[in-house]
């Protein structure tokens, strides 16, 4: 196991692991970037803070899930093997994963995430521009009622639904919606090849 904690760096800081559990807690940088990469069965992040958004919080692993949480600043988290988890963050927010669902609570920012081969679970209050992308499993984005956003959503092997209010520009099919919520917005990309999309109001 790594753990590293209160760590300041001016430039960048990089934490490896090759077996365990890495773990990571309020690593501050105002320059440069800090990350963590390796082969751990999981690396966990907690309180990350890069308060200048100067540079990006950059997480990796070969070989097992992520979970961040509390990341301030730009983050950009990818692993060969597991899934991520990623929550109560500000800035924006990059994730890929090749083996594994993605679920994203409460990110402030930008959001792009894209698997190979699980889910994707997004419950967001804002909309800066979101793209979640699957070839394996279906699409679940909550927002709040008064968003506002210009949306396409398409899948190739389930239905497109929404229960918020939404208003179709173009053809209108099972599996494809494009339009807009609360008269437009910032976009929003879904796609999947394996399973349905649902965009729902946020609980």
């Amino acid at each position: 196991m790594i753990i590293a904690e209160g760590i300041a760096a001016a430039g960048s800081w990089v934490a490896g692991g090759h077996r365990g559990i890495a773990t990571i807690r309020r690593l501050r940088g105002s320059k440069g970037h800090a990350g963590a990469s390796g082969q751990a069965r999981r690396i966990t992040v907690s309180g990350l803070d890069s308060p200048l958004r100067v540079g990006t919080v950059n997480v990796h692993t070969s070989g097992g899930g992520i979970s961040a949480e509390r990341v301030r600043g730009s983050a950009s988290l990818s692993t060969s093997g597991g899934s991520i988890d990623a929550s109560d963050s500000t800035g924006d927010l990059d994730v890929n994963t090749s083996g594994g669902g993605i679920r994203i609570v409460d990110d402030d920012g930008k959001v792009a995430a894209h698997t190979s081969g699980g889910s994707i679970r997004a419950e967001l209050h804002t909309n800066h521009g979101i793209n979640l992308d699957t070839c394996g499993g279906s699409i679940t984005l909550l927002l709040p009622q008064g968003t506002h956003a210009s949306i396409d959503a398409g899948t190739s092997g389930g239905e497109v639904t929404s229960n918020l209010p939404f208003t179709t520009t173009g053809a209108v099919s099972g599996n494809h919606l494009h339009g807009t919520i609360g008269g437009g917005g910032p976009a929003i990309y879904l796609h999947t090849s394996g399973g349905s999309i649902r965009i729902g109001p946020e609980s």
